[in-house]
């Protein structure tokens, strides 16, 4: 059954003279409690339902936020897909992304998706009402690293696609002989399971050690779990 979404409908409260903060989560009693915790800061804020709709912020009370503070308690992979239709819904808002996810490639990920500054979830109350003010000001928040994030994130893009690339130079046949070895099995086994001779499947053990550029079957086992792993990482990111 599908969730209900919750709604919440009150007037904002906080310091005169301070910007409103929206305030949203996947998970309502969360928005709440940081929207609660920031008005001790002295913030305007008004936390709402997942996902915000447009309306819902053009009726603050007050006129529009410029501000966000959203956090995800979904995988990691979900967490960018939602910061991606959060900005493409809301773009005037400029985002903080509250993370579980330790600083890193991710965190380069959430900015190029759109988010203004994103913040480890274990930040003080005080921290991130630091970093509204500086968001909402149009400044650059706080102790913050956007460029070598965004560097990371490069990276592993470029590695992503050069997973990709190498995973589809693989052949069916070598793809299913390398699965078959991830799994343990023997070449003779190898063999007997997919009804070819010997030499067939060494000479298919052979082609891949060339195309991984390694030199053993255990290193090519190896490099092909890897690549699994991030092409799979890869599979819930938008581009």
């Amino acid at each position: 059954m599908a969730r209900e979404r919750r709604a919440f409908v009150f007037e904002p409260l906080g310091a005169p003279g301070e910007p409103t903060a929206v305030v949203v989560s996947d998970q309502a009693l969360l928005a709440e409690a940081i929207a609660a915790g920031l008005r001790s800061c002295g913030l305007v804020t008004l936390p709402l339902g997942w996902p915000p709709t447009r309306a819902e912020i053009d009726a603050a009370p007050g006129g529009r936020p410029v501000v966000g503070v959203a956090l995800f308690e979904s995988d990691r992979s979900d967490v960018l897909g939602q910061v991606h239709e959060l900005v493409a819904a809301v773009a005037e808002i400029r985002w903080i992304v509250l993370t579980a996810v330790p600083s890193g490639p991710l965190w380069g990920a959430y900015l190029e998706a759109g988010a203004a500054a994103v913040l480890a979830r274990s930040s003080s109350l005080d921290e991130v009402a630091e970093v509204v003010r500086a968001v909402a000001a149009g400044g650059e928040p706080p102790g913050t690293d956007a460029e070598t994030w965004r560097s990371a994130w490069s990276r592993v893009r470029q590695e992503q696609r050069v997973v990709h690339v190498t995973l589809a130079s693989l052949t069916p046949s070598e793809r299913e002989v390398l699965d078959l070895l991830f799994l343990g099995r023997s070449v003779p086994e190898v063999a007997e399971a997919r009804g070819v001779t010997l030499s067939t499947v060494r000479h298919q053990v052979r082609s891949v050690l060339l195309k991984f550029g390694v030199t053993s079957q255990l290193a090519a086992v190896a490099r092909y779990a890897e690549l699994r792993e991030i092409a799979e990482s890869d599979a819930g990111s938008p581009e």
